[in-house]
């Protein structure tokens, strides 16, 4: 999970060119002919993407819908695809409320059919999904209630009110002001402390600075980041799940990581996030959740997805909004809230290969369960499809720890990292740094 804590809507579009009908003339020059050749071919060209892009939607659908109601699909793309266009020309990023209306008229439609003919889609939506997008901020707030000594009494019910109206409305002034009062404290790590209350929904333990000489942990002053002291129990423990950590990664994985901490919401909750700890991705620090950490397998997943966020968000890959105020979405490489991917990237290579074509559906409803239900066979797992990505950081870490038994589509998104001879070698690296320190893992297909 790679945690993000402001939401800026960034809007990304990716229209592809429909040309019109070409009538041929019977009397014309040879030069003439040859640009309506090029004009039939583009045409042609055209009509498969087109083609191509219905059964990207469709996904498992491809092969059950009828006629007719492939051509509806099809329609529908091919009008979004002309607005798309249209904005692409103007270098408009937000969509229009035409646009979004046919993109939830096409992911509704599209719902539909996967209730008609996907056996048990129906008990999937009555299910729901476990994973929700947003954060899940606790009313009584662990880290705002540390604060009660360092605070004067006007400030301390201040941030408890301006926390509150955060909570119900979401809106980024209540943070600005938080923030404000934290900074007249230099007792306090402003930053770390605001950082700390917004992630109350799996509170933060124990911090400690990564030397970078030997990899050793120093601990963090506890009451300057809103924490309360650690037992010399407590700091052996998270010691361990460092030590853990470095039983799967190679020492040399680190060196743009700064800190580690330990934070949890107890078991079956998050495992384990990265964060950025600059504007522009250059450095980074790593939060696990020690209570998901008996089984073996699972906990090393986590830590390889991780891993792979850094590997992919970095600042030699993207670009952030945070650190560049003149950069602007981009409708050819992939855009989120917070970056532009780089256009040889590897996320943006992912992007372009497996979820350009998708992407409108998928945004219409984040959360909608069904959106995995058509595309379960593309996703290693079912948090995959959540976005993009966490679909790149699934795969590369199935990718890494072990033979998968994949569908075809699965099978082609794993095989994806092997046409980059760093990341084949970053894999062999990784194991072979497992099987020295005798960390075995056994994956569950399934």
């Amino acid at each position: 999970m790679k945690i993000q804590w402001k939401k800026v809507i960034c809007s990304v579009v990716i229209g592809i060119i429909l040309s019109g009908e070409v009538n041929i003339p019977i009397n014309v020059s040879a030069a003439t002919v040859n640009q309506e050749n090029q004009n039939l071919q583009r045409l042609s060209m055209n009509t498969y993407d087109l083609e191509e892009q219905v059964s990207d939607l469709l996904g498992a659908l491809d092969l059950k819908v009828t006629v007719d109601e492939r051509n509806t699909i099809s329609g529908l793309i091919s009008k979004i695809d002309n607005l798309q266009d249209i904005r692409k020309k103007d270098n408009v990023y937000v969509p229009t409320s035409e646009e979004q209306q046919l993109i939830t008229q096409m992911c509704s439609y599209l719902d539909g059919l996967t209730l008609k003919y996907i056996k048990g889609a129906k008990q999937a939506l009555e299910y729901g999904t476990g994973f929700q997008s947003g954060l899940q901020l606790p009313e009584n707030n662990v880290i705002i209630n540390n604060l009660k000594q360092t605070l004067s009494t006007a400030d301390y019910k201040k941030i408890k009110k301006l926390y509150n109206q955060y909570r119900s409305d979401r809106k980024e002034e209540f943070l600005n002001k938080m923030y404000d009062i934290l900074l007249k404290y230099k007792s306090l790590d402003a930053d770390a402390v605001f950082y700390n209350i917004l992630g109350a929904d799996m509170p933060m333990k124990g911090q400690f600075k990564i030397n970078q000489d030997d990899l050793s942990l120093k601990y963090m002053n506890p009451k300057k980041n809103g924490l309360t002291k650690l037992s010399e129990k407590q700091m052996k423990e998270y010691k361990k799940v460092w030590s853990m950590v470095k039983q799967i990664l190679p020492a040399d994985y680190f060196s743009q990581f700064v800190e580690f901490d330990i934070a949890s919401d107890g078991e079956y909750g998050t495992m384990a996030y990265v964060l950025q700890m600059d504007k522009s991705g250059k450095t980074w620090k790593l939060c696990i959740d020690p209570a998901d950490m008996e089984n073996k397998t699972n906990f090393a997943l986590t830590v390889v997805h991780e891993y792979s966020h850094y590997l992919s968000l970095n600042n030699n890959q993207v670009k952030y909004f945070a650190a560049d105020q003149s950069l602007m979405p981009s409708f050819d490489y992939y855009t989120d809230y917070e970056v532009v991917a780089n256009e040889d990237s590897y996320l943006n290579d992912f992007y372009q290969e497996f979820w350009a074509d998708i992407r409108d559906d998928w945004s219409a409803d984040t959360d909608n369960v069904l959106f995995y239900v058509r595309h379960y066979d593309e996703f290693v797992t079912e948090y995959a499809a959540t976005q993009c990505a966490e679909d790149f950081a699934e795969t590369f870490a199935y990718y890494v720890l072990g033979k998968w038994n994949a569908t075809a589509d699965q099978k082609k998104k794993i095989e994806f990292f092997d046409q980059y001879p760093e990341l084949k070698q970053m894999k062999q690296e990784i194991l072979e740094n497992m099987a020295k320190n005798n960390y075995d893992v056994v994956l569950s297909y399934y």
